[in-house]
C-alpha cells in the first residue's frame, strides 16, 4: 500500500499534504495518531489543512476514528 496508490484508489487528488500525511500513517506500522502527531511528523504543515486533510480521509473510509482510553481523538488506516 503506497500513499499514492490510495489516493488513485480514493479519486482524491495527489497533493503533498495528502501523500505526507498518508506515507506518516503507513510508517507507524499500524498505530493510531492523533492530530498533534501528525503536527510533530509534519513539521510545516498548518494545522487547518491538516485537519481538513483528516476530515477528508475520515469521510472517504481511508481512516477511522480509534477510541485508545486516553481521551485523545487518534486515526488508524
Amino acid at each position: 500500500m503506497t500513499a499514492d496508490g490510495l489516493l488513485i484508489r480514493y479519486e482524491l487528488r495527489k497533493t503533498n499534504i495528502r501523500k505526507e500525511v498518508l506515507e506518516s500513517f503507513i510508517s507507524s506500522e499500524g498505530r493510531a495518531l492523533s492530530h498533534s502527531q501528525l503536527e510533530l511528523m509534519l513539521e510545516d504543515t498548518d494545522r487547518v489543512t491538516l485537519y481538513r486533510t483528516l476530515k477528508t480521509f475520515e469521510q472517504k473510509g481511508i481512516i477511522h476514528q480509534a477510541v485508545d482510553g486516553s481521551g485523545i481523538m487518534k486515526f488508524a488506516l
